[in-house]
């Protein structure tokens, strides 16, 4: 859910939902960045898949040491290189360009096109 950032917005949401608390900085609502959120989505997906039981994660396709494209999420577009198959869990490492070198980022295989 997304709220304009005020104090009114803020006192609003907090009195009418279950929420025990927003993100804010200095007291105050913040509106968090779109790549950002789209991150913690994604995290949330992953974590719920690892969770699921073995028989419930879908067939892995066959992407150790190939080059994928990722399909969401803040490195939407990047061609990266798979590393590892985590199949029990339905996820990838693959290696991404950061500051000038590669990290290992995990990500589940339903963000990544082949």
């Amino acid at each position: 859910m997304q709220v304009i950032p005020d104090n009114e917005a803020y006192v609003g949401l907090m009195l009418a939902s279950k929420l025990q608390s927003l993100m804010g900085r200095d007291g105050k609502p913040y509106l968090m960045p779109e790549p950002l959120m789209r991150q913690l989505l994604l995290s949330a997906k992953t974590a719920e898949r690892k969770h699921m039981e073995a028989g419930d994660v879908p067939p892995m396709p066959d992407v150790l040491g190939k080059q994928v494209t990722i399909r969401s999420g803040p490195f939407a577009d990047f061609v990266v290189t798979v590393r590892k198959v985590l199949s029990k869990r339905g996820q990838v490492v693959v290696d991404v360009p950061l500051f000038g070198g590669m990290s290992e980022i995990t990500m589940g295989v339903d963000a990544i096109a082949t």
